[in-house]
């Protein structure tokens, strides 16, 4: 079981360090605290990885070591002093647990940092609100400008509640993980740290799974507010002589939904929803970089762009000599809000 445990715990771990290495690369637009938390949660995932190997090492060996009887192998006789001398299956198995102590402290230390830039996003999400709100609020019109602004906003607060939960979660596996990794290390109770790492990787799985999902649905509902899907289905539901209107009693609502939806994307050229949501992302990436780099920057209102892209957690660098690029590009925020 223990085997089983560390190879899962040093798979899963090695999955998620390459996947948290591939998540830096737009880390030069990055913020310093952002490029710190994943460095971190990278580094923890590789560490763990390597104490689970170890873990695994260090049971085969013990295993070995009863196995091989010292009197009748060759290589019981070469290695009995080793043996008799120490107990080298649980060093190593020790030294697995210590690196999942290491692992598990930096993966709490990481999603800490995660956690408090989740919320200074959403704070800048609020900000960047304020503008259109109160014009809103006041029944003015909003520009095409200040509607596609809203839209990324929205986008942009259901991302920093997703992140928020998943840094909570990054924690509370974090302190598991720092369990698992001290009762491997007292050698008597490593079977229940076993068990620790086995509810740890569970609910790793888990989270990752409902996140996926969960980014995916954020997706698409990002592509219903762009299109007006529910304003299209009550469209629908009054047009009598509509394809889908003799056909919506049988249908339930979220089916009625999606077939509005596809019809809808294949009337402005996509085959899904995600080609529509990259290509609404191409298109809020350039608002922001024209309105923050580009426009007019005595806007009195580029203060609300720049805070959008603050919430993403990316910093700004406007150009101070001519051969300079301002930071962050298109295709970083792309890449960021694809990722």
């Amino acid at each position: 079981a223990n085997l089983a445990v560390g190879g899962l715990t040093a798979l899963g771990a090695f999955i998620g360090a390459v996947f948290s290495a591939h998540a830096i690369r737009v880390s030069d637009t990055l913020t310093t605290a952002d490029r710190v938390g994943q460095s971190i949660a990278t580094g923890a995932g590789f560490v763990e990885s390597l104490g689970g190997l170890l873990s695994i090492s260090g049971d085969i060996t013990n295993l070995v070591k009863v196995g091989i009887s010292p009197a009748e192998s060759w290589i019981g006789k070469a290695s009995e002093a080793l043996w008799a001398s120490s107990n080298v299956g649980d060093k190593i198995a020790f030294g697995g647990g210590v690196l999942g102590v290491v692992a598990g402290t930096a993966k709490t230390v990481a999603s800490g940092i995660q956690e408090v830039r989740s919320i200074s996003n959403r704070i800048d999400v609020h900000d960047a609100r304020k503008t259109i709100k109160e014009k809103e609020k006041q029944g003015q019109q909003l520009t095409d400008d200040e509607k596609q602004l809203k839209l990324f906003l929205n986008h942009q607060a259901r991302t920093a509640n997703r992140e928020i939960v998943s840094a909570t979660i990054g924690m509370v596996t974090g302190i598991m993980t720092t369990v698992a990794g001290g009762l491997a290390m007292s050698g008597y109770l490593a079977p229940i740290g076993a068990l620790v790492g086995l509810a740890t990787l569970t609910v790793d799985l888990i989270h990752k799974g409902c996140s996926y999902a969960a980014k995916k649905a954020d997706h698409k509902k990002t592509v219903d507010e762009f299109l007006q899907t529910d304003s299209l289905v009550h469209l629908v539901k009054s047009d009598q002589t509509h394809p889908l209107h003799d056909k919506i009693e049988a249908m339930k609502e979220s089916d009625l939904k999606s077939a509005v939806r596809e019809e809808a994307l294949a009337m402005l050229g996509f085959v899904s929803y995600e080609q529509c949501y990259k290509d609404i992302c191409i298109d809020m990436a350039t608002l922001l970089y024209n309105k923050v780099f580009v426009d007019n920057p005595q806007d009195p209102n580029v203060a609300d762009y720049e805070k959008a892209i603050s919430s993403m957690g990316m910093k700004i660098k406007k150009p101070v000599t001519a051969n300079d690029e301002p930071k962050p590009t298109i295709e970083d925020m792309v890449a960021k809000m694809t990722e």
